[in-house]
């Protein structure tokens, strides 16, 4: 479990490294941000890949979306400095009861 964990965090990481190349690609107008985003998003998959060892795929990937989101709502926060609603708040906790429910829901593989 704990590898398939660690698998599925650097894909999360990877993926929220991803969104910020997307972000200073300037809708890839700036090719270098734009291939390296392509490139994260590769690796992101592929170190997903492992983590389905443990986790179901629809679980995996949900908790995949879910860090991803909330890690590019961290990003966007901190490095951008761009002011979100606090009404991003609510559905972000939904989602994570949801893959809480999810988790606890489905056996493992």
């Amino acid at each position: 479990m704990t590898s398939a964990l660690l698998w599925l965090l650097s894909s999360i990481s990877l993926d929220i490294a991803a969104n910020w190349a997307i972000k200073k690609s300037r809708g890839f107008s700036v090719k270098k941000w734009g291939f390296l985003s392509i490139f994260l998003v590769i690796c992101a998959f592929l170190a997903l890949k492992p983590a389905l060892s443990y986790f179901h795929l629809s679980v995996a990937y949900a908790l995949w979306g879910v860090g991803g989101i909330i890690g590019s709502f961290i990003v966007d926060r901190v490095l951008f400095h761009v002011h979100l609603s606090p009404r991003i708040i609510p559905p972000i906790i939904l989602m994570i009861i949801g893959i809480i429910l999810i988790n606890l829901t489905t056996p493992h593989v």
